[in-house]
């Protein structure tokens, strides 16, 4: 019972939100997951998977906001490998 209701309350906050309560941007834009596998070092090698949410028209315009964050979130790291995915505008597809 605890399931059902918890799901309940879940489906109905997630159904009722408006898109200003999720999204960043004017209506040109969309929501891209952007991953990285990040690098430290030559001798001592630090490796660091990141992900971040960004709000951006394109998908190489997601990257690019990643990228310049890069310096500043993570002194010292190169990127050596990316992948930008597009995130769904759905709101209900939750599974019970």
């Amino acid at each position: 019972m605890k399931k059902v209701f918890f799901a309940f309350i879940l489906m109905t906050a997630c159904c009722s939100a408006s898109s200003s309560d999720f999204f960043v941007g004017d209506n040109t834009d969309h929501q891209y997951m952007v991953s990285a596998v990040l690098r430290k070092g030559t001798t001592d090698i630090q490796i660091k998977l990141v992900h971040s949410l960004h709000s951006a028209s394109t998908e190489d315009a997601a990257l690019g906001k990643f990228v310049k964050q890069i310096p500043s979130n993570f002194p010292g790291y190169s990127v050596l490998t990316t992948l930008v995915t597009p995130v769904s505008d759905k709101r209900c597809d939750i599974e019970i």
